[in-house]
């Protein structure tokens, strides 16, 4: 295990991984989340996800939870719909966390999230 890089891991996940920045620009989007939007790694990377994926509704949400986070407290299991870079419309499931550096600073936030048409969630 020890071999395997961290980026390995996270591209390897079925669940879609969005890592931003601070300032909300992408810096880490895994394969499930490029499945996902319809977006290459190469186009999200320091694109936002209100730019690129996050639909207009829900972009008032997503703005909401971010003092929630910084509180410590992580983002369960919010439904959010993305529109995909055909135009279509998909509905997630996004967990969302603060990444804190070594002096307990926010650095990143990441989003897992998880297609949840098939799931009877829906």
């Amino acid at each position: 295990m020890s071999m395997l890089g961290t980026a390995t891991i996270i591209d390897a996940m079925i669940d879609g991984v969005t890592i931003t920045d601070m300032s909300g620009g992408i810096i880490n989007f895994n394969r499930a989340a490029s499945e996902m939007t319809g977006y290459e790694k190469s186009e999200a990377i320091g694109k936002t996800p209100a730019e690129l994926f996050l639909s207009e509704e829900d972009i008032p949400k997503f703005h909401e939870s971010i003092p929630i986070m910084l509180s410590g407290k992580p983002i369960e299991a919010s439904d959010y719909l993305i529109r995909r870079k055909d135009g279509t419309k998909l509905q997630l499931s996004i967990n969302l966390s603060v990444l804190r550096d070594t002096d307990g600073r926010p650095s990143a936030i990441v989003a897992v999230h998880r297609d949840i048409r098939n799931t009877g969630k829906e």
